[in-house]
């Protein structure tokens, strides 16, 4: 029988003759992605161990197991500095057409003021938004945006990005 040694003084007196609980047994079954999502998710990877992120990388690729769902990371100045293939597929826009922009040029006439407003208070304040914008894609056409938009965080609780997950909302 392999011996286990307790590390916690709780059970400082207990012998135990196996282990009670596998660590496998707590993590989550892995998340697969396509090759394509696969070298996004790598390159966000890049990005977050060059800002030393504090985020949920889950989260990220549990988003991108959907190809139409598009996230866009910007700096906190509010410049997009990346965006995936779902974000073009979405808008139509290329990402080199859109690096350094500022997100705003997707919004036009009919997009709601006072959404705009709730959402310029949430990133001044650097705190999450949700909600629905009516957005152009690069032919014009409009479509309605389910955006979730997170203040990205460094290990120093420095802001160092926005990072969106967009889907459309049909």
């Amino acid at each position: 029988m392999i011996e286990s040694k307790s590390f916690c003084d709780t059970f400082q007196n207990v012998k135990l003759k196996t282990p009670l609980l596998i660590g496998m047994e707590f993590m989550q079954k892995p998340i697969i992605l396509n090759e394509e999502r696969e070298a996004e998710f790598q390159q966000i990877l890049k990005l977050y161990k060059k800002q030393k992120w504090c985020f949920d990388l889950q989260r990220i690729r549990e988003f991108l197991k959907k190809p139409l769902n598009a996230i866009v990371i910007t700096s906190p100045a509010e410049h997009i500095i990346w965006v995936n293939s779902g974000f073009e597929r979405m808008t139509g826009y290329p990402k080199n057409e859109v690096l350094h922009k500022s997100p705003k040029f997707l919004q036009g006439e009919k997009t709601s003021r006072e959404t705009l407003n709730e959402l310029k208070a949430a990133i001044t304040g650097q705190k999450p938004f949700e909600g629905i914008l009516l957005n152009y894609r690069k032919d014009n056409q409009e479509y309605f945006c389910k955006v979730d938009i997170n203040p990205v965080f460094d290990i120093n609780k420095k802001l160092v990005n926005f990072i969106a997950f967009e889907q459309e909302a049909l």
